[in-house]
């Protein structure tokens, strides 16, 4: 192809422009549409890359639902608001949130978000953040029913408070198991439905090896923490895992290893921390 051969474009009401490319230009306009939506979530997922703090959280169904409606001039507006609130409910702080805006708007032509964007991802987010506050007793993450990564922090100072308070580590009595689901994932599906029916599954998955009081949380999209209790049952149970992970009705391609706890709290939510980024 001659390099200097401008490729044609494809725009909408709203003034979005996107690529395409010359040797693949769409016949329907439809099929047109969901390419430029495909490119331009691309573009956006690189460009917040730089100040995301937890890429594997990046993706949620609104993000979707945001570059669809900018794509073929729906309601932008109504779908910066949900993104908002879903971004408040995953415990993104507002300067992350309004930064990853500001990332999907240098993709467009308009250079930034327009006034009204800002204001409907930042009330969003504030009414999201009031109403996870009154239930935030559950800790629960009501997709998975996995508790929250903030809640395995508040059990990891339980444990260690109650393991000074007996004299002994933490380490002697507790454990946490890791469950990487990043392979498997990436096999679901990049984003949409098949992202949500298999974060349904790992949490159903887990719940029935685990059904007692053990605290399992979700730090990603493609992580789970869990803080176990030592005990003759833990090794049986995590076998058992393994096994239900790797059946043909399982989730094949996760990865599940224990690891032992450090000396201290602080070291402890490093661990975490380190973990899930």
């Amino acid at each position: 192809m001659n390099g200097n051969r401008r490729e044609p474009t494809v725009g909408n009401r709203r003034g979005l422009t996107v690529v395409v490319p010359a040797a693949r230009q769409p016949i329907e306009p439809r099929r047109g549409a969901e390419r430029g939506a495909r490119e331009l979530r691309q573009a956006w997922r690189l460009a917040s890359a730089a100040t995301w703090r937890m890429p594997r959280d990046w993706w949620v169904p609104e993000v979707d639902g945001l570059v669809d409606a900018l794509s073929t001039a729906q309601d932008a507006i109504g779908a910066c608001a949900k993104l908002g609130r879903a971004r408040a409910e995953a415990g993104v702080g507002l300067r992350e949130a309004l930064d990853d805006l500001g990332a999907l708007y240098r993709q467009l032509p308009a250079g930034g978000p327009p006034p009204g964007m800002i204001r409907a991802i930042s009330e969003a987010w504030a009414e999201a953040c009031v109403a996870t506050a009154n239930r935030i007793a559950s800790c629960e993450d009501p997709l998975s029913g996995l508790t929250s990564a903030p809640y395995l922090r508040a059990r990891l100072a339980e444990v260690y408070r109650e393991s000074d308070r007996i004299g002994r580590a933490a380490g002697e009595d507790h454990i946490l198991l890791v469950v990487d689901a990043s392979a498997a994932l990436a096999e679901a599906g990049p984003a949409g439905w098949d992202t949500i029916v298999f974060r349904l599954r790992l949490g159903d998955l887990l719940r029935s090896v685990f059904p007692g009081g053990e605290t399992l949380s979700s730090a990603g999209a493609a992580l789970v923490i869990g803080l176990l209790a030592r005990g003759p049952l833990l090794q049986s149970q995590v076998e058992r895992l393994n096994h239900e992970l790797r059946s043909p009705d399982g989730l094949p391609g996760c990865r599940i290893w224990l690891e032992g706890l450090p000396g201290t709290l602080p070291a402890a939510h490093d661990a975490v921390e380190y973990l899930a980024s």
